[in-house]
């Protein structure tokens, strides 16, 4: 008995270790939210005197799979002085997501504040539609011979004119 358990143990072992693939790494949402909140102290130092007491910066991104911040787009609400909003861009630039293996996840995160003091937003969009232009592959057309057994095939003619 333990001489099979010795010729079938290295056999097992080996196919275990073929099919053993890591899994995937995903962003969870509760994640990206903490690490979000936990760049408010950087958010807190952009709104200065000059911002407006109350308001709100609707702030678009994308978190790469190593995550980094790449297309940073804010919405303000009032205006802001360009030099605040430059330093909301750069601060979330700053912050640092857990890698994953999925496409470029876009995020939106409202920075709000009241009386100037910074709100905690407790809500985190994620879209994982991915970001590239998808393109359609369209084959070429049939050969004459291919259009020919297509044809016999089908029992009509795809290829002849609609007629109107």
């Amino acid at each position: 008995m333990n001489l099979l358990l010795l010729l079938v143990a290295p056999a097992l072992a080996q196919s275990l270790a073929d099919d053993a693939r890591p899994l995937p790494r995903y962003l969870d949402p509760d994640v990206a939210l903490a690490v979000v909140q936990g760049a408010s102290p950087s958010f807190a130092a952009c709104l200065g005197p000059a911002v407006p007491p109350d308001g709100a910066v609707v702030v678009d991104f994308v978190v790469k799979p190593d995550g980094g911040v790449d297309q940073v787009r804010t919405q303000p609400s009032p205006p802001i002085e360009a030099g605040t909003d430059a330093c909301l861009v750069a601060a979330v630039r700053a912050v640092r997501f857990p890698a994953h293996d999925e496409v470029p996840l876009s995020l939106r995160y409202t920075v709000a504040w009241k009386k100037g003091t910074l709100l905690p937003f407790p809500v985190l969009s994620m879209d994982r539609r991915p970001h590239a232009i998808l393109f359609t592959w369209l084959p070429p057309p049939p050969s004459p011979e291919e259009q020919e057994r297509i044809r016999q095939i089908l029992g009509f003619d795809p290829f002849a004119a609609p007629n109107p």
